[in-house]
């Protein structure tokens, strides 16, 4: 029966491919490019023109309070149809995204395909590394914010993916080849940070008998990866590092959160980060930005110390990072099954999410979407630094190949395995007795 096998695997590619299809088919006929990646394109023709991948902040307050009057047209009871074309959204990353797809001449088609790419490697790569069942990818394909995250043609997909590698090469301690999927990801997006700072540290607390080992990749990632955008950052040059300089210098200027709250909608309902959370409630931007590291650092203080000594698998590291990464990020998109989801047009579309993420506790492997994890993140987490003390469900025993991954993972002494292996079974059949 294993070809029932390929049902997961034929739908889940099938949706995304018929969706790139549908992309690559409108752009033919019509020129017409996803949102998001117009939003890239204009980036890019301002770097042509030797003005930077920016626009000044009043430019971007503008595009933001045009979407809130677009929601609030179609809440009061506007038609779609009424509403104005669709403007992308300002471009918000470091300038290397813009100078990526300008140098290499890349257009719309390359990325949608390259998207297309980085959706079926991290499914691959996501069932290699938890040893999943090819089922767990309908997660992925049932869900409408990586959809339209995709139609979309946002960034945001190719982290997923990026993140994903790299981590399984840290776990392998592949440092050197690990750094350049590091670089890129930090480079698109610098608070990926927070996720490669919280899975080294988790790698060092969690695996003492290989601690000097991972430390070791750990330095090899760190340095590699600092060269390799140090080399990016010179690769600017002296206007666009200066452009950029000015851009994270008043970084708060060009984001919503410097609007009165009352104005940030439909935004302020898509981002389920904890710092939105804390703009709503009254504090200033670079108020609430400090409130979240602080509280962040304190999160990852509390799970160290809750995993130190503790032998967890890949898969479960790797949850509790991302989540802790959710937790610190300042924006986590997430689509609000509402009224307001059709505001604000191609905005809507904007709505970044993540593909997922697998954990395991050595007896099972939890596939979580990661949707609006910034307002379920402390839940989440509490779930997964939950004390591994139970016996393994009997139906979760019946899946040894994820059922063993957290036992047979580098670092694990030659035997231990097999003694871990003799000591499920023999707690398989007091559970079937009892």
């Amino acid at each position: 029966m294993k070809w029932l096998l390929l049902i997961p695997w034929t739908w889940f590619v099938a949706c995304f491919a018929f969706a790139a299809a549908g992309l690559l088919l409108l752009g033919a006929r019509t020129g017409t490019q996803p949102i998001d990646y117009q939003g890239y394109q204009h980036a890019v023709d301002g770097l042509n023109r030797g003005e930077g991948p920016y626009q000044r902040p009043e430019q971007c307050r503008q595009l933001w309070r045009g979407i809130h009057q677009a929601e609030l047209f179609v809440v009061t009871g506007g038609k779609l149809g009424a509403l104005p074309p669709a403007q992308p959204g300002p471009y918000l990353y470091p300038p290397t995204l813009a100078l990526l797809i300008q140098r290499l001449h890349t257009g719309a088609p390359f990325f949608i395909c390259l998207l297309l790419g980085a959706v079926i490697g991290f499914g691959w790569l996501w069932l290699r590394a938890a040893q999943a069942s090819p089922w767990w990818l309908l997660l992925i394909s049932g869900s409408w914010d990586a959809l339209a995250t995709f139609l979309a043609g946002n960034a945001e997909l190719l982290l997923p993916f990026l993140t994903l590698a790299a981590a399984w090469l840290l776990w392998r301690r592949r440092g050197v080849w690990a750094a350049p999927l590091i670089a890129l990801t930090v480079l698109i997006k610098p608070f990926y940070a927070l996720f490669f700072v919280a899975f080294g540290l988790l790698l060092l607390v969690t695996d003492a008998p290989q601690r000097r080992a991972h430390f070791r990749a750990l330095a090899l990632a760190a340095a590699g990866a600092l060269l390799l955008a140090a080399l990016d950052i010179a690769a600017w040059g002296a206007p666009v590092r200066a452009a950029a300089l000015d851009y994270f210098r008043h970084a708060m200027d060009y984001q919503w959160w410097t609007l009165p709250v009352a104005e940030q909608t439909p935004m302020s309902l898509w981002n389920r980060a904890p710092m939105q959370g804390l703009v709503l409630l009254g504090l200033p931007a670079a108020t609430a930005q400090l409130a979240t590291n602080v509280l962040w650092l304190a999160l990852l203080a509390a799970t160290l110390w809750r995993c130190r000594g503790r032998r967890l698998g890949f898969p479960l590291l790797f949850a509790i990072a991302f989540v802790l990464l959710y937790l610190g990020r300042p924006v986590g998109w997430g689509l609000r099954l509402s009224r307001h989801r059709a505001a604000g047009g191609a905005a809507a579309r904007r709505a970044a999410a993540h593909l997922g993420s697998a954990a395991g506790r050595g007896h099972r492997a939890v596939a979580d979407p990661l949707v609006g994890a910034g307002a379920n993140g402390p839940r989440r987490l509490a779930e997964l630094l939950h004390p591994a003390d139970r016996p393994p469900a009997v139906g979760d025993l019946d899946r040894p190949p994820r059922l063993l991954a957290a036992v047979d993972g580098p670092g694990v002494p030659r035997g231990r395995g097999a003694e871990a292996r003799g000591q499920l079974t023999t707690d398989r059949g007091q559970i079937e007795q009892e």
